[in-house]
């Protein structure tokens, strides 16, 4: 706790919580109060309530820092940790180490981990000494540029169970024959034994001569059956109607698109 009283998401999480809690106005004359008015008014109810926040080190005494009991200061310490941190999780992995329940391994590596990017790419002003950038031991360190072949390949694959899911939430679920009728539209057709589960609707739609079966494929009586070949027809000579039609014909493809990934 003591490390995060110095870090500026103390001071941001502080102006929102007086922000919030109605301790500095927002609104002043009909007019939204200045963001350089707010940060001044909240600074200043900072060092109200807890001075030892924005004193100068030096003036201190030796030791830890007293959090005071105020509400809105107890209130920014928590958000800090349970909100821009995970104190609980934190503190769960160093459990977990203690215990043996995670496993520690040395592992040597032919560049730096990514989690070490955040301090070698550090400024200047985050080291506590005034050592010059060159000498710094961390520009010593390689990192890499690019990212090899096996691992561009493998940075984007999804997971197939995952795919699966999303596919099965991206299936529509109709519950009526008009719903069927909507899905056929968008989709361009269903198999046979896609529409299985909708037989009774399709059997209902086919009645009323609003569904074909064309080569074991369930089409909608006014849907295209090759939208590509027809967009290619579209007239595109001048006087035409062309910017009225390709509306209906690009979403169609859409449609067919959409279609195709959901079958794999």
């Amino acid at each position: 706790m003591q490390a995060l009283l110095d870090a500026p998401m103390f001071k941001t999480r502080w102006r929102w919580n007086v922000s919030r809690s109605l301790l500095i106005d927002r609104m002043r004359g009909g007019k939204r109060t200045p963001a350089p008015l707010v940060r001044m008014r909240a600074d200043d109810l900072l060092a109200a309530s807890f001075p030892a926040a924005v004193a100068c080190g030096e003036t201190l005494p030796p030791g830890d820092i007293e959090v005071p009991e105020h509400p809105i200061v107890r209130q920014t310490v928590l958000d800090c940790l349970n909100e821009a941190m995970d104190v609980e999780g934190f503190l769960e992995v160093l459990r977990g180490i203690r215990t043996g329940r995670i496993e520690r391994r040395a592992v040597d590596t032919p560049e730096p981990s990514a989690f070490a990017q955040g301090i070698l790419a550090a400024q200047p002003y985050t080291f506590l000494d005034d050592a010059p950038l060159e000498e710094r031991r961390t520009q010593a360190v390689l990192a890499r540029r690019t990212l090899g072949v096996k691992s561009a390949d493998e940075l984007g694959a999804l997971d197939p169970e995952a795919i699966r899911r999303v596919r099965e939430e991206a299936w529509p679920a109709p519950t009526s024959a008009e719903e069927v009728h909507e899905a056929l539209l968008w989709m361009g057709y269903a198999t046979v034994d896609e529409a299985r589960p909708w037989s009774d609707w399709i059997a209902e739609l086919a009645a009323l001569r609003r569904v074909e079966l064309e080569a074991g494929r369930f089409f909608a009586h006014e849907a295209s059956r090759d939208p590509q070949r027809n967009s290619a027809r579209t007239p595109r000579g001048p006087g035409t109607h062309r910017e009225r039609r390709s509306a209906p014909l690009r979403a169609r493809e859409r449609g067919f698109r959409a279609a195709r990934s959901l079958r794999g």
